[in-house]
């Protein structure tokens, strides 16, 4: 699963940052005593000085009417907002004095603290701090302001950047616990894992947002049994919250990932039997019991409708509500249901909404579904509508706009496995399986690079191959790729069984494609 939503607390540097502004250290004391700035200019910042903050707006706003060009008056103007508590006014005045002196050193400051109050801001900070660095390459406040709103704005590679060159200068343990979870929801388990063992080291607790990073670098690295004990915890102790409903869906990912659903099934059976009424357990036991055919579907839709009834306010959803509405059968009475996950997902790669949606919409409403999806990628171009675009595309059986909705996706994020793995499986569609071929091989080549071991992954892309060989009248190089699965991939025994299952059909499909009868069908 995608990292949780992170609260943009100030770390030190940005603390210190502020505090500087707040006292008064961003008034250039230059600016107070040249005499040949104008008389307005002057007397903006001598009332900021004295506290006369609303005077102090009014007289360097009239300034910056008056001498559009100064960078005293801007930059004066943009403290006095700031001071005022108007801070979209501070950043905007802020990037004005960068708009003419792209080298001005408190204004690009600001502008890297400023960023840090709105999700929305976080790019503007991080390119006012990238213009700063380029200038002092060697100021570690600035850096570790970067490397905070990267963090923030889950640009991980970025942010390990920065913190690789922060982590030289005798880190703190709080740096530290910063690094190792970016480096975990980076992807670089092992360094995370390092960094949390050197913060424990040092005496500090782990918790909070930092708990579901260990957690989550500990169940990545194979050491499941340690990630459930760091994250039921979180579970048990913060009933309700985000945090305890992100260490519900990070558990569940792990278990998951290691085709281990009916551990996850016991486990989640546990904790109820402890904690009956937890909303988001129940969730997630819904959606896992559905999976392994321990409940009915009407079943599976009590649990959600129970939900339902009990949230109606779906801010913040949890990730046991993306698991659930996801393994449900695809139904058009839900569609504003979908619509809202997929439209507030924190998880950028997570496509399992979209997809059901396409298929809701193609089986119920086909003469609606193009336009729907047009319509979701026109309002908001991101990865899920894409997919859902083409997802619909390839049902109504368009693979030519199918392709060009999975190749926008790709153009932008060459490696995107949900791209390549959609696209390969509509061009089999269509009985292009070279092709298809090819983009199996591409995606396995990209997950092969990557750290996290995503055994389902793996078993999407040697299953994809498989069918296309077979689709290609190539029957042995498809079991070939099935018999490899088996050998590399750590299966559950529900799936060794099913890839028996499947290597049986080719064989028997092969056999009498040869002229040959099983034994069993001669009398």
């Amino acid at each position: 699963m995608g990292q949780p939503r992170h609260s943009t607390e100030l770390t030190l540097g940005l603390l210190s940052l502020a505090l500087s502004l707040s006292l008064g250290a961003s008034l250039p004391k230059a600016a107070l005593a040249q005499t040949s700035l104008p008389v307005e200019v002057r007397q903006g910042y001598s009332q900021i000085q004295r506290g006369q903050v609303l005077q102090a707006v009014q007289t360097l706003e009239r300034a910056v009417r008056r001498y559009p060009r100064s960078l005293e008056a801007r930059l004066g103007l943009a403290i006095a907002y700031r001071r005022q508590g108007l801070d979209e006014k501070a950043l905007t005045t802020y990037e004005q004095v960068i708009q003419l002196d792209p080298t001005n050193d408190p204004a690009l400051r600001a502008v890297g603290l400023l960023g840090s109050y709105r999700p929305e801001w976080w790019a503007r900070g991080i390119r006012a701090l990238t213009s700063l660095l380029q200038l002092k390459p060697d100021d570690l406040e600035v850096r570790l302001q970067r490397a905070t709103l990267s963090r923030y704005a889950q640009n991980w590679p970025q942010a390990i950047a920065d913190y690789e060159i922060l982590l030289r200068s005798n880190p703190s343990p709080s740096l530290l616990l910063a690094a190792a979870q970016a480096y975990n929801w980076g992807s670089r388990y092992p360094q995370a894992l390092n960094l949390f063992n050197q913060v424990q080291q040092q005496g500090q607790a782990i918790t909070g947002d930092a708990a579901l990073a260990y957690g989550n670098a500990l169940g990545q690295t194979g050491r499941l049994r340690e990630a459930a004990s760091v994250l039921i915890p979180l579970i048990q102790q913060r009933r309700g919250s985000q945090l305890a409903d992100n260490a519900i869906g990070i558990l569940t990912s792990l278990y998951t990932d290691n085709g281990d659903d009916e551990g996850l099934l016991a486990l989640y059976d546990q904790l109820l039997r402890q904690d009956p009424d937890n909303p988001s357990l129940n969730l997630a036991y819904g959606a896992t019991a559905y999976q392994l055919n321990r409940i009915s579907m009407r079943q599976a839709q009590t649990v959600l409708d129970t939900w339902l009834a009990r949230t109606p306010d779906l801010t913040n959803p949890p990730p046991a509500l993306y698991g659930l509405v996801a393994k449900l059968p695809p139904d058009l009475a839900r569609e504003a249901l979908y619509l809202q996950l997929i439209n507030q997902n924190p998880n950028p790669d997570d496509t399992r909404i979209a997809e059901r949606y396409a298929q809701a919409l193609v089986r119920q409403a086909p003469q609606l579904a193009r336009s729907r999806a047009e319509q979701g990628v026109a309002s908001n171009p991101s990865l899920s509508n894409y997919i859902l675009l083409g997802r619909v595309y390839q049902a109504l059986g368009d693979y030519d706009r199918a392709a060009a909705a999975y190749d926008s996706i790709l153009v932008q994020q060459p490696r995107n496995l949900t791209a390549l793995l959609a696209w390969a499986e509509s061009e089999a569609a269509r009985k292009n399986y070279e092709f298809s071929r090819q983009l199996y091989n591409e995606a396995r080549a990209v997950q092969a690079q990557s750290p996290r071991q995503e055994p389902g992954r793996r078993i999407q892309i040697g299953r994809g191959l498989s069918e296309a060989f077979r689709g290609d009248g190539r029957p042995q190089a498809a079991i070939r790729q099935l018999e490899q699965l088996q050998s590399e991939v750590p299966l559950s025994p529900a799936q060794q069984a099913d890839l028996l299952r499947e290597i049986g059909d080719i064989e028997q499909g092969f056999l009498l494609q040869r002229g040959f009868q099983p034994p069993w069908e001669r009398f």
